[in-house]
């Protein structure tokens, strides 16, 4: 029986939608009967339930479409409340327009409250102040009064009028989430004849597929029954990198793909005299073309204001502003940015290229879908190859931010590029290079000078953290620190190099004094290297969030390459001799190494330790690799060196 409602429910909520008042009520049986059946005991994990979220495209050969997307959702926690209390859906007005055709809340007992008019609103996309994005748009439906065990039930209906590829469609769907899902269906419906290519990745879930011609239509059928939710973990991929998702499209290759986006963008590449001059000015007195790129770079990234939005693609629109008035207005979204710095370049006498990306998710190979939420810059060299810049990323020294390796990138030219990736940067490029000098006297009192020059992503976390922090806030965040060196570890100077200097590496001095550092065991004295703890390596603790469960259903994803260097000079106390150090430990894998050792030198003590990542996502066939050589650098973190006093001997 509960098969056939389901099979039943998509028709029976479009007579509930469309129908007349007599079938109303028999699907309003039905409806109240199902959604009883959800009980939060049958889902102990969950805050809600998807009982069912239907989208229908039905497209023409121009690429326009009209969809239909239906959705109820069952509430079973205060998260889930939250979660639910609005329904928001993006769209970008020159393109298409979103009517909300129904929208209501389902109590427990069946009773039916149809969302007030002054409950759904349709806002133009804030940007920052009093600036809104132009044409993007956002319909909010606001469900009041929820309470456990009441449902919410919207549908909408996009009407795309003017498609940004003609004659082309592209989408993709997941059919997994946070909550679980009772019933998915995606229907798309085309002409017939019209060449539909789709796919399926990350195949967690069943999909049940079904394609019928009825008269000149052809029906796709995609659905998904009883899916699980994904319980998610620290540190792993992005959702659409893990779950089972369908790719759907009609454009013949990226290369088109690329093509097409060049003969949008590239009308707003020319130059006025405005940026001329300004070019002019910022590199008149340099020397070699690359200082010339980098201070138009700089420029771009720290001159001309970003405006962050959450919606990319068709919601957002494709088509960057005109250069000039990018550079008049001082801020613009990253398309307007990236297409303001090939003006730029190409006044300069640079190949530079408009480039779409996505830093943030796997952008799927196999078929050209739009998966993209970003834009960047390409710049061919001399042998023919691209390499990239990304003028919205503000805090960082190098052309591409650190968390952009082995991103997708799809060039955009007049002879059409194919989906690349940005390469895997080396992690020595990105180090953390920590020297520390410390003194240790006769009564454990312990001075200590610690210096970090920052790197890479290193480089781009301190500066974009301390920025944002007034000195007061630095000397307590430094102080806190310190209290994992020792309880009684005080901070005595504190020097930041200037931040707003993106030519030289962030570089943080620290002198600091301990009271009491060592521990006395009968005639034995024993302490830790200062820096061997990782006080003064922290990030990369941030970085391997995720790296403390035992096992793990998904990749970590550390996001980057980095590494870390550390070297430190222990001065022993007079009328003391070493009695021992700890043992060198090394543990070296494939893509990711570790090693510490100590070495007497008279009356000192050599403590240099490294650590490596060199892939920016860690398998699960080498996670527990990875956890054996973190118990090695946690075992280094607590080994002791040890003194005896010269009057015991």
């Amino acid at each position: 029986m509960k098969k056939l409602w389901f099979v039943l429910f998509p028709l029976l909520l479009s007579l509930l939608i469309w129908g007349c008042a007599a079938q109303r009520q028999v699907v309003q049986r039905g409806l109240v009967q199902t959604l009883n059946q959800i009980q939060a005991e049958k889902y102990p994990d969950a805050n809600a339930v998807v009982v069912f979220d239907s989208i229908r495209v039905d497209l023409q050969r121009s690429g326009k479409y009209v969809q239909r997307e239906h959705k109820l959702v069952k509430i079973l926690t205060a998260q889930g409340k939250e979660n639910y209390s609005e329904a928001k859906t993006g769209y970008f007005s020159a393109y298409d327009t979103v009517l909300v055709t129904m929208a209501r809340v389902i109590g427990r007992g069946g009773t039916i409250v149809d969302i007030p008019a002054n409950q759904i609103k349709d806002i133009p996309l804030p940007a920052f102040g009093k600036f809104f994005l132009p044409h993007v748009r956002e319909k909010i439906i606001t469900f009041p009064n929820l309470v456990l065990g009441s449902s919410i039930e919207f549908a909408t209906k996009d009407i795309m009028r003017n498609p940004p590829m003609e004659n082309n469609f592209d989408t993709f769907l997941l059919f997994e989430g946070m909550d679980p899902i009772s019933c998915q269906v995606f229907e798309l419906i085309v002409p017939q004849g019209m060449k539909i290519r789709y796919l399926v990745k990350n195949e967690n879930v069943r999909l049940d597929f079904s394609r019928e011609s009825k008269g000149d239509k052809v029906i796709y059928r995609w659905v998904a029954r009883d899916v699980p939710r994904v319980i998610r973990e620290p540190g792993m991929p992005p959702l659409s990198d893990v779950a089972t998702k369908l790719l759907v499209t009609t454009v013949p290759s990226w290369k088109e793909w690329s093509r097409w986006y060049y003969e949008l963008a590239s009308p707003t590449f020319e130059a006025d005299q405005a940026i001329r001059d300004k070019v002019a000015e910022l590199t008149s007195d340099l020397q070699t073309e690359e200082e010339k790129i980098r201070a138009l770079y700089y420029f771009v990234s720290q001159k001309i204001r970003y405006v962050g939005t959450s919606m990319s693609g068709k919601k957002a629109g494709h088509k960057p502003f005109p250069a000039p008035k990018t550079f008049k207005q001082q801020f613009g979204v990253c398309r307007d940015k990236a297409a303001l710095l090939v003006s730029m370049l190409k006044v300069l006498g640079v190949d530079a290229y408009i480039v779409l990306t996505n830093p943030a998710i796997r952008v799927e190979r196999d078929l050209p879908v739009d998966q993209f939420n970003h834009a960047i810059v390409a710049i061919k060299d001399r042998g023919g190859k691209f390499w990239y810049i990304d003028p919205t990323f503000e805090n960082t020294r190098e052309f591409l931010s650190p968390f952009e390796q082995d991103k997708a990138v799809l060039v955009c030219d007049e002879r059409g590029e194919d989906l690349e990736f940005t390469p895997i940067v080396p992690p020595t490029n990105g180090m953390a290079h920590i020297k520390a000098i410390s003194h240790l006297n006769p009564e454990g009192v312990l001075d200590g000078q610690v210096i970090i020059e920052a790197n890479g992503c290193y480089d781009v976390v301190f500066r974009s953290w301390l920025k944002q922090m007034p000195p007061m806030q630095r000397n307590m965040m430094f102080q806190g620190l310190l209290q994992s060196v020792s309880p009684g570890a005080t901070v005595k100077d504190l020097k930041i190099s200037d931040l707003s200097d993106l030519y030289t590496p962030v570089t943080v001095e620290i002198e600091y004094s301990v009271t009491d550092y060592w521990m006395k065991a009968g005639d034995y004295y024993l302490f830790s290297a200062p820096t061997a703890v990782g006080t003064f390596d922290f990030l990369s603790f941030a970085f391997l969030r995720g790296a403390n469960l035992p096992q793990r259903r998904y990749p970590l994803n550390i996001r980057t390459t980095f590494g870390s260097q550390v070297d430190e000079e222990i001065s022993l106390p007079p009328g003391f001799t070493l009695k021992a150090v700890p043992s060198p430990i090394e543990k070296s894998y494939p893509h990711f190494s570790f090693h510490a050792s100590y070495q007497p030198q008279g009356e000192k003590v050599l403590f240099s330790k490294q650590v490596l990542y060199h892939q920016p996502e860690i398998n699960l066939n080498e996670y527990g690799d990875l956890r054996e050589m973190l118990q090695g650098v946690e075992r280094s973190a607590k080994g002791k060196i040890i003194l005896v006093a010269k009057q015991n001997l």
